[in-house]
């Protein structure tokens, strides 16, 4: 029987169609086509999303884990938390992740 696999890609570009997003796609149809295991693929784009940085104001201890926070992160947690791996695909700007 083979082992099955979650994989959730990321893409963090500014651009829908730019070069973070073919990589993630050329990362995530070769892992789709692996043999010896079911892989599930999972492709989370941020592009247009509103995601707010936390502000340390622990409400989600109140509430249980959830963020207190409302933008699109919420509907895409459960995918994030859900997956065996994680792929992040993000530009390179000036030799390091951008900041935001």
């Amino acid at each position: 029987m083979s082992e099955s696999i979650r994989v959730v890609g990321i893409s963090a570009s500014p651009r829908r169609d730019g070069n973070s997003m073919f990589l993630l796609d050329q990362a995530l149809e070769a892992a789709a086509a692996h043999d010896g295991a079911d892989v599930t693929v999972e492709k989370i784009d941020f592009f247009g999303k509103r995601i707010l940085p936390c502000i340390a104001c622990y409400g989600c201890i109140d509430a249980k884990g959830d963020c207190v926070l409302q933008d699109d992160f919420a509907a895409m947690i459960q995918a994030w938390l859900r997956a065996d791996v994680v792929l992040h695909s993000v530009p390179v700007f000036a030799i390091t992740f951008p900041g935001s």
